[in-house]
């Protein structure tokens, strides 16, 4: 799944529909996004919800407007995806890869502004 990322920077953002903090967070990774994507960043959006619980939550209508809304991927994990990423209880949960593909970092509650994913991403681009 992740391959086609290989040779970028890459978010990866695990979220739920019953998150109103990853709701919101999503400003910020269009903002990300909207800035160094013509320098290499990608962002994938994975939801950790089935799609059936996801749109018994929020609607058929708000699920397609989520996924079709954002500039970058959007898509559903499964069981085998928490495990991988050590996802368990905390959502939002953001890891910023390099062009390997190698986490090198997990983008903490604290660490969430544009100005210091920014300077992590820059350092990256270089």
């Amino acid at each position: 799944m992740l391959s086609q990322f290989k040779g970028k920077v890459l978010i990866l953002k695990f979220m739920t529909g019953w998150c109103p903090t990853c709701h919101k967070n999503m400003a910020l990774m269009k903002r990300l996004y909207q800035t160094y994507n013509e320098k290499g960043l990608e962002i994938l959006c994975i939801s950790l919800d089935r799609v059936k619980s996801w749109k018994k939550r929020n609607g058929e209508k708000e699920t397609r407007h989520l996924a079709e809304s954002q500039p970058f991927p959007f898509a559903w994990g499964d069981k085998a995806v928490y495990y991988q990423y050590g996802i368990f209880r905390s959502v939002p949960t953001l890891f910023l890869l390099d062009r390997e593909l190698k986490i090198v970092k997990q983008i903490g509650s604290d660490d969430r502004s544009f100005e210091k994913i920014s300077a992590d991403i820059e350092t990256l681009l270089k």
